[in-house]
């Protein structure tokens, strides 16, 4: 498609912009020759202005749908992701959780907050959690194993109903000592205590 008059007039004030920079690889890569870019250099706003509006155009535009495609997929994909982070910090995501997920800087996670209508400085550190709320978070991250782990965190707190700085201080602490144990076993009879008795297997005495 030829390009119009002002379309060819920005691009040719580019190339200008471009020559003045000393960037003659932007203006080689619009196809232009060694000659022509010297003529360019030459002529003044006026005379580019004037040569934009000249019919029988010598400008040529066109759309490479493969890297359009690309370009819209990215696009999304930052809208998603931009999406996804407004929704943790929402659900009290901390600033720990938000750089290791996302490089985000404090100043970056105030930013946000700001942004999202969110009062205060930010998310302090919660309360220790108590064993049941730890393992109901330990069954809750253990379903959603599929997900990213942005995505992870974000259906454990839906799942659980927690603030996010409570699912992300019992899980980080996970990651350096070790989950709960979570089983269906029930506790041992009050007549019955379990000890080891040798590498055969567990040996119970009988409490009475």
């Amino acid at each position: 498609m030829t390009a119009n008059p002002e379309l060819a007039f920005h691009i040719l004030r580019y190339s200008a912009q471009k020559l003045a920079e000393d960037d003659l690889n932007a203006l080689l890569e619009f196809g232009f020759s060694i000659e022509e870019i010297q003529a360019i250099e030459a002529l003044t706003l006026k005379q580019l202005n004037h040569l934009s509006q000249l019919n029988g155009h010598f400008l040529d535009v066109s759309v490479n749908h493969q890297r359009f495609a690309r370009a819209l997929k990215h696009i999304h994909r930052e809208a998603e992701g931009e999406a996804l982070q407004n929704e943790l910090i929402r659900l009290r995501a901390p600033t720990a959780m938000m750089r290791a997920l996302f490089g985000m800087t404090p100043l970056q996670y105030a930013n946000r907050r700001k942004l999202l209508g969110l009062s205060g400085v930010g998310v302090g550190r919660p309360a220790l959690p108590s064993e049941d709320t730890e393992r109901m978070i330990w069954q809750a991250w253990q379903q959603q194993a599929q997900l990213s782990d942005a995505e992870r965190y974000l259906a454990t707190a839906r799942v659980t109903q927690l603030p996010l700085s409570v699912v992300w201080t019992v899980v980080h602490a996970w990651e350096t000592e070790s989950p709960p144990q979570c089983t269906n076993r029930q506790p041992a009879a009050d007549s019955e205590v379990a000890v080891p008795s040798d590498a055969d297997g567990i040996s119970v005495l009988s409490a009475g």
